[in-house]
């Protein structure tokens, strides 16, 4: 007789042991399903799956309105390959409580065993519950049966879409066309420093990396403020300077930066962004020490897209 065997044995006999009363039965029956409970998890950490399975179906007879004793049905019929058996019971966890994660698996098992619609229909069901891991839809073996079916792409796309909204909203979107890698100079032709910019925080948005040709150094995220509803750009440059560019307007596609200092004699800046029909992109600061109601050319810069 086996070790499991036995184990199962002892607790089918403390299930089944007569009790003097109804209210010392519902205790003890409560301590012997906690005792088939605590077993069952045991042997699925030691990965005796098929102990494991054995122990959760003895369990779940005493108490199948419980969801995560069928999830370990569920997982430890699937670690054996009984596919069938491990999809019907993640279906029953999720029928008693609608967990993402146990669609999820659901799905995952009617893959296996090659029903792509069920499959499909369930992992729909599962984002629509708040499934949201991307990287595990993409990368579990489980799902390799659906990867060729168009379906399977516009299921990864509109799982990723609550992770990153900043993607699909034209606002953010608004300023892409200053994310490359780019040689800059006057406009004159003069190379004056190199800039990398990027998009980052799942598209909610953009570094700038500058590397000036006298070898300073600075950085800039630019990101659109919904609460404004307005683009802001931040920049900070090596010898300590920063300034924050608090407001801003779109005219013509092109977008201008405003900061207001703190100080009233401090100068007023302001940056305008041009996308040019070759691809580029014209880059103007300008100065303003009265207020903002004369401005003065501080610089103006062609980024060129490095080839």
């Amino acid at each position: 007789m086996s070790v499991t065997t036995r184990l199962l044995l002892i607790i089918i006999v403390s299930l089944s042991t007569s009790i003097p009363s109804h209210a010392q039965a519902a205790e003890n029956g409560g301590r012997a399903l906690a005792a088939v409970i605590a077993s069952a998890d045991s042997l699925f950490r030691a990965k005796d799956f098929a102990g494991a399975l054995a122990a959760y179906r003895l369990a779940v007879r005493q108490d199948s309105t419980n969801a995560g004793l069928w999830d370990g049905i569920g997982l430890s019929a699937a670690q054996l390959g009984a596919y069938a058996s491990a999809a019907e019971a993640f279906e029953r966890s999720a029928a008693i409580q609608p967990n993402p994660n146990a669609i999820y698996n659901a799905a995952a098992m009617r893959a296996r065993l090659n029903q792509p619609d069920s499959a499909f229909s369930l992992l729909d069901r599962a984002l629509k519950s708040g499934f949201r891991n991307v990287v595990l839809l993409q990368a579990d073996d489980d799902l390799k049966s659906l990867h060729a079916d168009p379906r399977f792409v516009a299921l990864v796309r509109a799982a990723s879409i609550p992770l990153t909204p900043c993607m699909n909203d034209q606002e953010f979107r608004r300023f892409d066309f200053w994310v490359g890698e780019w040689e800059v100079t006057t406009r004159g032709g003069t190379a004056v420093g190199k800039s990398s910019v990027q998009s980052i925080a799942g598209g909610c948005g953009l570094l700038e990396n500058w590397s000036a040709g006298n070898g300073a150094t600075g950085k800039s995220i630019n990101t659109y403020d919904a609460t404004a509803k307005q683009w802001v750009q931040f920049w900070v440059g090596q010898a300590g300077g920063l300034v924050h560019y608090a407001e801003s307007e779109w005219k013509d596609g092109a977008v201008t930066f405003v900061s207001r200092p703190a100080s009233p004699k401090a100068a007023f800046q302001r940056l305008t962004f041009t996308q040019l029909s070759d691809g580029g992109v014209l880059q103007l600061g300008e100065l303003s020490t009265d207020g903002g109601s004369s401005w003065r050319v501080g610089y103006d810069f062609y980024y060129h897209r490095k080839q």
